[in-house]
């Protein structure tokens, strides 16, 4: 056991475990003051529906991956491209090659955000009006 990097590591786990006991009886009091709140709200308005507590990831890209995509299509493209084909290309991209009504709205939603941010930077530019609308990069 003359391995500095194991004594330190042990060290460290032992720590972490210290911690964990220390935090664990706060975190139960918290969830248990959260069920208090929730079953107050749902007395005065049981009809309401509460938020879930976190918002899901993505399931197909990681965390600024889908610009980046994004960016890559359109020079791809070279001129106007309609978002429906980026968000098409996007996926296809990431192996979903037949996505759902939903996926398929999720993703044209997060490529739409995208480009209204770039166009508010003048990065992008959109061409046309109503189905015929394009986004070309500046």
């Amino acid at each position: 056991m003359s391995n500095p990097d194991l004594i330190n590591l042990r060290r460290k786990r032992l720590y972490i475990h210290k911690q964990l006991a220390r935090y664990e009886p706060l975190v139960e009091r918290l969830r248990a003051s959260l069920e208090e709140t929730n079953a107050a709200i749902q007395a005065i308005c049981p009809d309401l529906n509460l938020p879930p507590r976190f918002h899901q990831p993505n399931r197909h890209f990681k965390r600024g991956e889908l610009p980046r995509i994004v960016r890559e299509i359109m020079w791809q493209a070279g001129g106007p491209i309609a978002v429906r084909t980026i968000a098409l290309a996007a996926l296809a991209r990431k192996g979903v090659t037949l996505p759902g009504p939903g996926t398929m709205r999720h993703t044209r939603k997060l490529v739409r955000g995208i480009l209204g941010r770039w166009e508010t930077l003048g990065k992008a530019r959109t061409v046309g009006r109503d189905k015929g609308t394009r986004r070309v990069l500046v």
